[in-house]
This record gives structure tokens, sequence and C-alpha cells, in this order.
């Protein structure tokens, strides 16, 4: 059986957070009828940049997460 444990450093897990709060807000932000209308009247340049930052921001999240994690065998 396979005992290892892994550990996320707490400055990491809120690196973590803080990114998924920007996520959050950025979701709670397009679901807001008025925003989402003005996101659909930018030019898909704008649109595919405002993804891109999304897409940045998840990518920061799962690599704070992933980034120190130790392997501990028991």
């Amino acid at each position: 059986m396979d005992n290892r444990q892994h550990a996320i450093p707490a400055a990491s897990i809120d690196a973590a957070v803080i990114r998924l709060g920007e996520l959050a807000a950025f979701a709670n932000l397009l679901s807001n009828e008025d925003a989402a209308g003005a996101f659909g009247q930018l030019d898909l340049a704008e649109q595919v940049s405002i993804f891109g930052a999304l897409e940045g921001m998840a990518n920061a999240a799962r690599a704070a997460l992933t980034q120190g994690a130790e392997v501990t065998h028991e």
C-alpha cells in the first residue's frame, strides 16, 4: 500500500486562495446581465484577452498548489 502524503506549504495555499478569489470575482462580474452584455460587445481579441487572463489565474492557482508539494513516506 502506498502511504505517501502530499504536504502543501501554507504560503502556496494562500497564493492559490488569492488566485481563486480573483477567478470568483470575474465569474461574479460576468454573471451580471449588464456586464455579460458589455462583454458580448467586446471584439473577439478583447474577449480572448480576458479569457487568457482567467486561464492565467487558474494556472497560477494550480501552480501554487502543486509547487513545493512534498512527498513524505510513512
